[in-house]
């Protein structure tokens, strides 16, 4: 019989074992595989910083065009104020220049008119007694008070002087109201409005083309308010006034 040797005299060699070679083509492999460093880094997720000022800008500049075109509030147009002058704002008559020649002062026939808070006191007649310590006056803001002055026979017309104001009574001047605006209205309709002056105690007068007729209404338009708390004071009045004819 011939003698067997043990099978583990036929095994491999560690050094040649199928794990070592194993080991060493993994081992070479790893060597040839680029490193993590050297392989380009994918872009980072989210949005360029260059990208993203362009889409902040174009968000801005469609919000302001946005608030301009929705949000946008007009303007509220300015309220006109009464000029405080002796001109007239609405005139007679087109295309005919007030009277600038000489003139003199006419009476009217009749003054009527009563204050919308009654009292008769100081009634319109003080405007055509010719007496400087008599004086019109109503109580309140004078707004649409009206008195109509009567002529017999027809006069011409060419012009108006008044006295604004509380001048009659001592301190009542500033204390009380004063006119700002006053129309006048003539027979056949034709009218103008006055503007005056708040803190002018003397004459404020003002021409007008020649106007022939029987009567004329003066209707207050605006006053100030007082100028003192007192409910004794809030009223307007005229001290005095004048008709002007040509002279």
């Amino acid at each position: 019989m011939v003698p067997r040797v043990p099978d583990e005299y036929f095994r491999k060699r560690a050094s040649e074992s199928d794990d070592v070679r194993e080991d060493r083509t993994r081992d070479t492999a790893d060597a040839q595989r680029p490193q993590p460093s050297d392989v380009a880094q994918p872009a980072r997720d989210g949005i360029a910083p260059r990208l993203l000022v362009l889409i902040l800008v174009a968000a801005l500049a469609g919000a302001y065009i946005l608030g301009r075109l929705v949000i946008f509030t007009p303007k509220a147009p300015e309220i006109p104020t009464i000029s405080p002058s002796a001109g007239p704002t609405a005139p007679i008559s087109e295309g005919y220049a007030p009277y600038d020649g000489r003139v003199a002062t006419v009476q009217a026939h009749e003054a009527l008119g009563e204050c919308r808070e009654g009292g008769n006191r100081d009634s319109p007649d003080a405007l055509i007694d010719d007496d400087p310590d008599t004086i019109w006056r109503c109580h309140g803001d004078g707004e649409g008070e009206s008195i109509t002055f009567t002529f017999d026979p027809s006069v011409t017309l060419v012009g108006v002087r008044l006295v604004n104001g509380n001048t009659v009574w001592t301190g009542r001047y500033a204390a009380e109201r004063r006119l700002l605006s006053v129309q006048w209205r003539f027979a056949d309709g034709s009218y103008f409005v006055q503007g005056l002056a708040a803190n002018n105690r003397g004459f404020q007068e003002i021409r007008f083309p020649e106007v022939n007729t029987g009567s004329v209404t003066m209707t207050v338009e605006l006053a100030t308010a007082p100028g003192d708390p007192a409910d004794m004071v809030d009223a307007v009045s005229i001290s005095s006034l004048e008709f002007l004819v040509p002279g």
